[in-house]
């Protein structure tokens, strides 16, 4: 996938608005071509399951809302099956043993971690010829997600400054958090703000 960035030819874009623009445009076409109604920042406690199928979600309130076709996850598997009650439906139950096994046994590999990052940052501390995106590697002899070896950074607010303040830049880096937590234990128990370690 990185060397993709440096393929000729090779564009890298942003959404106008940020990533909260693609939101924004799902939630306008639920609304008008599936006539449904969406519920930002509502927690769903459970999804309620009634003869083998999903009929609405209880929310962590304790109120439900009842589906008129579907009830539709957009969280990941692990998540949208810890939803749904365990006896609910004995095929439910099959399924979710199923996807839920190891790789090995056949289940669905789960993906594996990344470190983000998110800065604000003074735009008098960037160069003028910073690129909005570039990525550093290592070594291109090992795989991407070798510990340290790939740090993707991106500057979106160059190409859109409506997503910084006026006079600042916003800065998403990442990598693979794949370094083994031996590296880190030391540090553990241990408030190291006033530490050279």
């Amino acid at each position: 996938m990185v060397e993709d960035f440096y393929r000729e030819g090779a564009v890298m874009d942003f959404p106008k608005g940020g990533s909260a623009a693609i939101v924004e445009a799902l939630v306008r076409a639920v609304r008008k071509c599936a006539g449904c109604s969406v519920r930002p920042s509502t927690p769903v406690q459970r999804v309620i399951v009634e003869g083998g199928r999903a009929v609405g979600v209880e929310l962590s309130g304790g109120r439900s809302l009842r589906a008129r076709r579907a009830v539709v996850s957009n969280a990941d598997l692990h998540a949208t099956f810890g939803l749904v009650p365990r006896g609910a439906s004995a095929r439910l139950d099959e399924e979710r043993d199923q996807l839920l096994s190891s790789e090995a046994e056949g289940g669905v590999p789960l993906c594996k971690s990344f470190m983000h990052l998110h800065l604000g940052v003074a735009a008098s501390a960037f160069p003028p010829d910073l690129p909005p995106q570039w990525t550093v590697v290592q070594s291109w002899d090992v795989p991407i997600d070798a510990p340290g070896n790939v740090v993707v950074v991106s500057v979106p607010s160059l190409l859109d400054p409506s997503l910084a303040p006026e006079g600042y830049h916003v800065i998403h880096a990442y990598c693979a958090g794949s370094e083994p937590y031996s590296v880190w234990e030391r540090f553990e128990g241990k408030d190291t703000r006033d530490n050279d370690e």
